[in-house]
């Protein structure tokens, strides 16, 4: 290729939450997707925003976590603010705007990558979220979090499903979550997942005590 796609945020005021931040959930940005030609990310200086053939950006969103090519020239975009969580939009191959964002909010949750199906035809989010019975992102008690894959329509972006998985004990204590995905070329997708126990510790259950084992 004879560019490199850049997805992220701009204007924050400070440097303040990236010790440690999921995935780019900033509090304050603003959503931006550029296109830097090649030789300006090969070549002896590191490239400024000036040097990206051109610049989209979304005041109603926080943060750009992916932008995805496809083949015929348009660019699927991944967003992120904390009030519509998981945004997609498509753009040109210009940066100018074809569909979007359009907004899952709580029936995803967080969004961590976004991949186009081996068809082109449609593509997934990865992510995490409140099981659909407890109605929203926050870990309140009983809500728990599990992992999460939506599969959107790549015409439209019209939501075809969402899927939840778990690893097994108590979703308040195990906190289920995918960063990733990789499309394959029957079709299907492989998620990367992993755990957490943050929520373990003193004064627990014995039944609880064995799921954070």
């Amino acid at each position: 290729s004879d560019a490199v796609l850049l997805a992220g945020l701009q204007d924050k005021p400070n440097l303040a939450e990236f010790d440690f931040k999921s995935y780019g959930n900033t509090a304050s940005g603003i959503a931006v997707v550029m296109k830097l030609p090649m030789p300006a990310v090969t070549g002896s200086t590191p490239p400024t925003a000036a040097s990206a053939s051109w610049s989209k950006t979304w005041t109603t969103h926080m943060a750009a976590k992916a932008a995805r090519a496809l083949s015929d020239g348009k660019i699927a975009c991944l967003l992120w603010s904390e009030e519509q969580q998981a945004s997609v939009a498509m753009i040109s191959g210009e940066g100018s705007d074809v569909w979007g964002p359009t907004d899952y909010h709580l029936s995803h949750g967080e969004g961590t990558d976004l991949q186009i199906s081996s068809d082109q035809s449609s593509f997934v989010i990865s992510g995490q979220g409140s099981q659909a019975s407890a109605g929203r992102l926050r870990r309140l008690a009983g809500s728990g979090l599990v992992a999460k894959l939506t599969k959107l329509g790549a015409a439209d972006g019209t939501k075809l499903w969402t899927q939840e998985y778990t690893a097994g004990g108590t979703p308040t204590l195990i906190l289920n979550e995918c960063w990733g995905a990789v499309a394959m070329r029957d079709g299907g997708f492989v998620l990367a997942c992993a755990t957490g126990i943050e929520n373990c510790g003193s004064g627990l259950s014995t039944q609880d005590l064995e799921d954070c084992r």
